[in-house]
């Protein structure tokens, strides 16, 4: 009908950056221990008992939308080799990481894990990869074997005894 309405202004915000993992409680979180860029060598001495895992990013202008995430299970974690960004870019591709809103997630009960995560935000803008160290879920208490101290082996005396404590499994101080 040809109909003209009045001037009006309109403010557009363009997101072209990507979430980071630099500020305060960003990063991949299990326990009391947090990752928040890509390592260049893991070592598998992280022991935890839980299997929560929190990842959160900071994004200044869309925020964060979704947190994705890849755990590669180690089975040889003497000959363990970090996934390159060209193997997570096709994990990514193949839909092998997994999507999380809230950045939260379980471990499995697999004891040697290595997380890979990224973050996007709502202009779906993809920050770059991270990951942990090499995490070893450790949940079982080590059996203790108490030798009991004899008069026939020497270890009871009068006045000393000797008492021989063996573990079932290697001992880590958590």
């Amino acid at each position: 009908d040809g109909a003209v309405s009045a001037e009006k202004t309109v403010q557009v915000k363009r997101d072209h950056g990507i979430p980071h993992f630099g500020g305060e409680g960003d990063g991949i979180r299990v326990e009391n221990n947090t990752w928040k860029q890509f390592l260049n060598k893991i070592t598998f001495g992280t022991y935890i008992r839980t299997k929560d895992v929190t990842i959160k990013a900071s994004d200044a202008v869309s925020g964060v939308a979704e947190y994705d995430y890849y755990v590669d299970i180690v089975t040889d974690k003497e000959n363990y080799r970090i996934l390159s960004k060209e193997t997570l870019d096709d994990y990514a591709q193949k839909g092998k990481f997994t999507s999380s809103a809230d950045g939260k997630f379980s471990l499995s009960d697999k004891e040697n894990q290595v997380v890979y995560a990224y973050a996007v935000d709502h202009a779906g803008n993809r920050s770059d990869y991270i990951c942990t160290e090499g995490l070893v879920l450790d949940t079982k208490a080590p059996v203790m074997m108490i030798t009991q101290p004899t008069l026939e082996d020497g270890t009871l005396k009068d006045t000393e005894a000797t008492v021989t404590v063996e573990l079932e499994e290697d001992a880590a101080i958590l």
